[in-house]
């Protein structure tokens, strides 16, 4: 149920339709008050959600509270059904559109499944999480971490102080990222020349490589997220996403050793082959995708 689009196009079609939408979300709490439409959420917004259904109920809730709750809840077209709210529906699914509900090959949904998950991706349970929601990193705590408001809640360190520090503190982490790079090439270039007989098709490295690539994925996403248009419900901007916006995403093949410099690396991999210095001395041969020459490695 997407009622936020919902309420989009409502919002561009004919005057005399834009009630359609406020019918639709009365019905729905109707139907939730009769006990004749159970609804799903997320058992981690528990806490949040149950004081607001109960206000919904009770029909105390604000046209802005309303379609922020109901775009937090789930309701599926079989639980519509199995409501019988609307008898000449129910017909036209019986008697037209049975594979909306039934398991039917040909109207499946696509699924991908993810195998070796890395764990920045899982629950508690080691099974798929989806990524958190913005409210739910973008916080006072991690406003009170960062010295943006002091204890007594005023205003601490500037926007532009605590950006210039995670810009520094982003920086500092790219430049570890390259190395980490940098070094899983030179391995893999080196096993590939000598023929060994890697089990994992990603190469030496490859579990602490996925774990990287996902968290530098889910950065980029919430940075993306900060992006997005606000949503006419959500609250004025806080400092801290002011901050956030200070920043830029990761982009890993600017990051990563050139294909040139891959080349040449090749051609050049049993070169001196031998002592503590070879692997630091391939890792500084290395030009990154940015232009960007590797130091030594080892400090």
């Amino acid at each position: 149920m997407d009622v936020e689009s919902a309420a989009d196009f409502m919002a561009v079609v004919a005057e005399a339709y834009r009630d359609l939408c406020e019918q639709a979300v009365d019905q729905i709490r109707r139907l939730y008050v009769d006990r004749k439409l159970p609804v799903v959420y997320d058992e981690k917004e528990a806490k949040e959600i149950k004081p607001l259904l109960t206000r919904w109920k009770k029909g105390r809730l604000s046209p802005k509270e309303t379609m922020k709750l109901l775009d937090r809840l789930y309701v599926t077209g079989q639980t519509l059904y199995n409501c019988a709210e609307l008898p000449e529906w129910k017909v036209f699914m019986d008697r037209y559109q049975r594979h909306w509900l039934d398991d039917d090959e040909r109207f499946r949904h696509a699924y991908a499944v993810m195998e070796d998950c890395p764990e920045v991706w899982q629950d508690q349970n080691g099974q798929y999480k989806a990524p958190t929601r913005l409210g739910d990193w973008v916080t006072r705590r991690r406003e009170l971490l960062l010295g943006l408001i002091g204890y007594d809640g005023e205003a601490g360190k500037s926007v532009e102080r605590v950006g210039a520090e995670l810009r520094g503190q982003l920086g500092a982490a790219e430049r570890n990222v390259r190395m980490f790079l940098a070094i899983k090439a030179v391995l893999d270039t080196a096993s590939d020349a000598v023929g060994l007989d890697v089990p994992d098709d990603r190469g030496l490295l490859a579990g602490p490589y996925d774990r990287l690539d996902a968290f530098i994925s889910l950065f980029n996403l919430h940075l993306e997220e900060l992006k997005e248009d606000r949503k006419y419900w959500q609250s004025a901007e806080t400092r801290l996403e002011k901050v956030l916006r200070m920043l830029s995403t990761i982009d890993v093949d600017r990051l990563k050793a050139s294909p040139d410099s891959l080349a040449q690396l090749k051609d050049e991999i049993l070169d001196d082959a031998r002592g503590e210095e070879w692997l630091p001395a391939k890792v500084r041969s290395l030009t990154c995708g940015d232009g960007i020459t590797l130091g030594d490695p080892v400090n």
